[in-house]
């Protein structure tokens, strides 16, 4: 399935009705472009990778992350070669491979 993102979450926010959850993926796509090449992944059979930046960093954006959503990103992406692999979440702490985003 293909993803549509718009390059303006406050016209999205004003004139669609989506869940904070697709505005703040939105908004990670929106920074993460500025840095390369950007793909998404999903198959039926392994799950799928919100994004692959430049063919090397795998990336799942979730609202609030958990110990299982690294594991399965770290299972997916290591399925297709790539070996660094991030989640990004809302919620803040100190865990390994999370990185906590503040949107603005």
């Amino acid at each position: 399935s293909r993803k549509v993102y718009l390059c303006d979450n406050g016209f999205i926010n004003n004139f669609a009705k989506i869940s904070s959850g697709a505005l703040f993926e939105n908004s990670v796509f929106l920074n993460l472009k500025k840095y390369g090449k950007l793909n998404y992944y999903e198959k039926r059979s392994r799950g799928k990778i919100d994004f692959i930046l430049n063919n090397k960093i795998a990336f799942e954006i979730k609202t609030k992350g958990a110990s299982f959503d690294i594991k399965k990103l770290k299972k997916i992406a290591g399925s297709i070669g790539i070996k660094q692999y991030y989640l990004l979440t809302k919620e803040f702490g100190k865990k390994d491979n999370f990185i906590p985003v503040i949107e603005v």
